[in-house]
């Protein structure tokens, strides 16, 4: 039982962080980040392991899209927190009809 209670726990932390990902670069939208500049909005005084993986999950979702940008000869090499990461077209729709 306590295990379950630690999952939704942890679940809902996980939900929280993204949520506020995403609200940190709605406020900038269209502009692009750099991942340790998401970081330094969300508040978040260093670079964690669990955050890369937030800020994974969202690319991978669709909600944020990669920017490559011209000086990176291998993107897939780039550090996350060297990335740069814009809100996607599709996630700024949606967020421009609920305001």
């Amino acid at each position: 039982m306590e295990r379950s209670k630690r999952a939704k726990g942890n679940a809902g932390k996980t939900e929280r962080a993204r949520d506020a990902i995403l609200a940190a670069i709605t406020l900038l939208y269209p502009a692009a980040l750099r991942g340790v500049q998401v970081q330094r909005m969300v508040g978040l005084p260093s670079w964690t392991t669990r955050f890369k993986r937030q800020l994974a999950a969202l690319v991978e979702s669709g909600h944020l899209r990669r920017i490559v940008g011209d000086d990176e000869p291998n993107a897939r090499a780039t550090p996350w927190r060297n990335r740069w990461l814009r809100l996607a077209d599709s996630e700024a729709r949606r967020l421009g009809k609920a305001v």
